[in-house]
């Protein structure tokens, strides 16, 4: 009867034993996914922030492409914020791939350059000088770069993006406000150069 009280109490303390290693390992593999998705999700906001503020720099270079001339100025910055964020955060080496990551160094290096040049430009004006037409292509020729790789950049985002629920998707008001934003700047720049005159 001793033996079998000791076979009966060491049997169950195995049965207690698993049944406990069980809920514990499947509680924890159940966090670990619970995580794993949050991460996921907050990646996608990183790449939904990276698109969002890039294709804002975008319409900043094409209006810089588009009125640069001798003599002009520019007081706005192309932002790299979401860009920085996302490269500092140890989800952009978890999830993205390392053409993304390397698109972004370079787009954020590249809109680094163009704000140093343009705030070398801005130096310039209010010391009398003013943006010569060398000055003038180099500026246009800076901003056309940086919309390249930016676009290269975009495509990486608009490929990786879906993997992590982060589509963009346009909502019904999008190019009523995007023409109403564009004419504030026109109304702006035409109120601008008559200040010139």
């Amino acid at each position: 009867m001793d033996r079998r009280f000791w076979a009966q109490m060491i049997i169950t303390a195995l049965i207690a034993f698993a049944a406990t290693y069980a809920g514990v390992s499947w509680s924890f593999s159940r966090e670990l996914a619970r995580a794993e998705a949050e991460e996921k999700v907050q990646f996608g906001r990183f790449l939904q922030a990276m698109l969002a503020e890039s294709a804002n720099n975008y319409a900043i270079l094409n209006n810089i492409r588009r009125t640069a001339r001798v003599g002009s100025t520019f007081a706005f910055e192309v932002r790299t914020d979401a860009i920085q964020v996302a490269l500092g955060s140890p989800l952009s080496h978890r999830y993205a791939d390392y053409s993304l990551i390397n698109a972004a160094h370079l787009v954020r290096t590249q809109l680094g350059v163009m704000n140093n040049t343009l705030s070398l430009y801005r130096q310039a004006t209010a010391g009398g000088g003013g943006i010569t037409d060398r000055g003038v292509k180099d500026l246009k020729i800076r901003a056309e770069t940086s919309q390249e790789l930016i676009r290269v950049m975009q495509d990486l985002l608009d490929t990786t993006m879906p993997k992590f629920g982060a589509v963009v998707v346009a909502d019904s008001q999008m190019k009523q406000v995007e023409e109403r934003l564009t004419g504030i700047f026109r109304k702006e720049r035409k109120l601008l150069d008559g200040l010139k005159k």
